[in-house]
């Protein structure tokens, strides 16, 4: 009865054995089967005005072109666990096509995904204070970012004429949704 026992205890644990195995993010099969392409708006258009609220919600895979010039971020629900409002934007790595950037081999590294909003007019006097503000979390259902990665929020300066880093995640490994709210400043306006 022992030697039965243990054959069916080294059975179970034979039967039972597994592997977690993490892969590289090859393609995203809904960004690339998707009917409706992504449109780039590069259009001139009047400025954003504020007060002015933006979210994801909505059944576009892309983001809505009233608000953002760039398409390079992928819209869902699928990937954030539990996200403070409805949709969001991940940074995934992938074009708008649902491919890779560089796919020359697993662990490229370089310029990826931006999300870029149209012009939003910030002039206004000196005594109002405007606040920009936006929910981040690290990874969700998704792959975490690796220390390598990046997330930056950039200010353009038209009086400049370049763009100033004026934050970035300090921890790639945040899981849980995470709040942040940058005041404008003069420069920006």
């Amino acid at each position: 009865m022992k030697k039965i026992f243990t054959a069916i205890l080294l059975l179970i644990g034979i039967i039972s054995y597994s592997q977690e195995s993490l892969f590289y993010l090859k393609e995203n099969i809904i960004l690339k089967n998707s009917k409706k392409k992504a449109r780039i708006n590069n259009r001139i258009s009047s400025n954003l005005t504020l007060p002015l609220v933006i979210d994801f919600a909505g059944d576009s895979i892309f983001p809505d072109t009233t608000y953002w010039k760039s398409n390079q971020v992928y819209i869902n629900n699928d990937i954030p666990i539990l996200p403070p409002s409805v949709g969001v934007a991940t940074f995934d790595g992938l074009n708008s096509n649902g491919l890779p950037y560089d796919d020359s081999y697993d662990d490229t590294y370089g310029s990826a995904d931006t999300l870029t909003s149209q012009a939003i007019n910030l002039s206004y006097l000196p005594s109002d204070s405007v606040y920009f503000g936006f929910f981040y979390q690290a990874g969700g259902l998704g792959n975490s970012p690796e220390v390598e990665d990046s997330l930056l929020l950039e200010f353009y300066s038209p009086v400049l004429n370049s763009w100033h880093k004026v934050w970035s995640n300090p921890d790639v490994n945040i899981l849980k949704f995470t709040d942040y709210c940058k005041r404008s400043t003069a420069r920006f306006v």
